[in-house]
């Protein structure tokens, strides 16, 4: 059976709003089409693929109802012909007939991440943090966590007195550490690593502002248990900073632990 932990976001622009689902890291959306390792998966906000096995006498059909979203398996004499989600709420639906028995884990957590809200979930170390619009995502090699990258715009004047645009990187990430030097809290954690820079503790983890070069670096780190250290940052030109720190602080209260 087919199952996937690394995600990427694809986005569904419906005419009032757009959704977003996860699916896996190294598969293909062409159209209306989910590719990944043999498995197909088509989505639609059309009910229109039900219809032959609703018709069909000799089909039997069985429904798994998880509130907003639905579940069905379609049998032929007994053998699985078509397994789909339905987010009832929103309206898409997800589905497989190429080896459905193979694919029907791909067609739960494609469903089951169906939102207008996206946020990435870390299962392996355990957190979620919301995406943030317009920015390009990528993971970290290693699985540990994701950077979200966009180029934003800053009016200026020129040497001339003419208006002109500045283009600069805004770079934010969320990852984890295994906390491997068994630090027990986070002061130790500061202490050790970041004693030479500005820090503000909160009731949620630790800030930790540090120049890097022309940029300016902003962190919130957080602990679970202890076997996991949370990062969270901001990079960005110096320049720049005072104008990112608030929607920083938004991103960091989107953090949560599953």
């Amino acid at each position: 059976m087919v199952t996937f932990e690394l995600t990427d976001f694809y986005e569904l622009k419906a005419p009032d709003q757009s959704y977003y689902f996860e699916y896996p890291q190294g598969g293909r959306v062409v159209e209306d089409r989910i590719s990944f390792e043999g498995c197909e998966v088509s989505f639609s906000l059309s009910e229109s693929y039900k219809a032959e096995y609703v018709a069909d006498e000799m089909i039997d059909e069985k429904v798994k109802d998880d509130g907003d979203v639905i579940f069905r398996a379609w049998y032929r004499d007994n053998v699985l012909v078509n397994y789909s989600g339905e987010n009832s709420k929103i309206g898409y639906s997800f589905w497989t007939e190429k080896e459905p028995t193979r694919c029907l884990k791909m067609v739960d957590k494609i469903t089951d991440s169906l939102t207008d809200q996206p946020f990435y979930q870390n299962k392996k170390s355990g957190f979620k943090v919301k995406m943030l619009p317009g920015f390009e995502v990528s993971q970290l090699p290693s699985g540990e966590g994701i950077v979200m990258k966009r180029v934003a715009d800053f009016p200026s004047v020129d040497e001339r007195g003419k208006d002109i645009v500045l283009n600069y990187t805004v770079e934010i990430g969320a990852l984890a550490e295994k906390n491997y030097s068994k630090v027990a809290d986070l002061s130790e954690y500061i202490s050790t690593n970041y004693s030479e820079h500005t820090f503000e503790f909160s009731a949620a983890g630790v800030y930790v502002d540090e120049g890097r070069g022309d940029d300016a670096v902003r962190h919130f780190f957080a602990m679970d248990d202890g076997d996991y250290i949370y990062e969270l940052y901001l990079k960005v030109p110096s320049q720049y900073y005072s104008g990112h720190k608030e929607g920083f602080k938004v991103f960091v209260e989107s953090f949560g632990l599953l």
